[in-house]
Parts: structure tokens; sequence; C-alpha cells
């Protein structure tokens, strides 16, 4: 497992079979800190050592952290791509002069963001579909933003 460093343990004990402990030597693994953390929240059955830094775990907590190592490690990883800008129409249309939208807003529009403000405007009818993190909110707060400086709505 990538996520933590696993040491089955020889212990009478039927109950607690591992000690794990965050893997915080590979870069790519310290970014699923929360992960670990929300993983291990949820195990009602733990126990800390602290002589060695470790959760003791049964074999159900163990099985968990395999299942979040496959989800994280195992999934092919997920490429952002900026929203397209589709007419209802269907044309295919280019969006210009938006370069000085969103200019003097604290937080400036990334240039998709600025694309689609642009468009929103224009077009007067749209839906933002885009993925998880991709700027949704701030994009809807800047089209009103832009709508009222233009008088589009009062």
């Amino acid at each position: 497992m990538r996520i933590v460093n696993v040491k089955k343990l020889d212990t009478k004990s039927k109950k607690y079979l591992y000690a794990v402990k965050f893997n915080n030597d590979d870069a790519k693994v310290i970014k699923h800190f929360d992960a670990f953390a929300g993983l291990l929240a949820r195990l009602r059955s733990k126990k800390f050592d602290l002589s060695t830094g470790e959760w003791i775990i049964t074999q159900n907590g163990y099985n968990a952290f395999e299942l979040l190592d496959k989800e994280l490690f195992e999934k092919a990883p997920a490429t952002f791509e900026a929203p397209k800008l589709y007419y209802e129409n269907a044309e295919e249309k280019i969006v210009v002069d938006y370069e000085n939208v969103g200019e003097d807003l604290k937080l400036p529009p990334y240039e998709y963001q600025k694309q689609l403000i642009k468009f929103c405007l224009d077009t007067e009818n749209a839906l933002i579909v885009a993925p998880c993190g991709s700027g949704k909110t701030i994009v809807g707060l800047d089209i009103y933003i832009e709508a009222l400086k233009k008088n589009l709505i009062s």
C-alpha cells in the first residue's frame, strides 16, 4: 500500500492485527493526508501507540485502507479540461472581447472563466456544466457583477 506503511503484528490479540502509519515519505501520497485522516476517524476500533507513532487497527480497518489505496492510486488520473462553450443552435462561435471581463474584481477570473462569463452575457441564456473545482461559483458571481455594470439587470 502507498498511503500507509503497514506492519502485521505478532500478537495474541485477535482483534488488533495491524500497525499503520501515514506514509509521508512519498510526495505523491502527502496530498492524500485528508483521506487518510478521514478514514482513520471513521474506524471504530483503533488504538494509538505513542512509542511508535502508529495506529493499531483491526482486519476491517486494514481492508478499508486497502480500498482507499486502490481508489487513490489505481484509477487513471483525472485531467482537467476547461469547459467548452456551446450555443443552443449548435453553430461554432468564437467568444471575443472578453479580455476586460472581471478586471476590477478582487479575484480575477482565469481566461476560460472570462470567456464563459462573456459567453453567458452574450447569449443571455446559458447552462454552466463544468467539473468540480473549475470555478463555476466564481463565474456565476462574475456574471452577476458584469450584468450589473452593463445595466442588463437592476
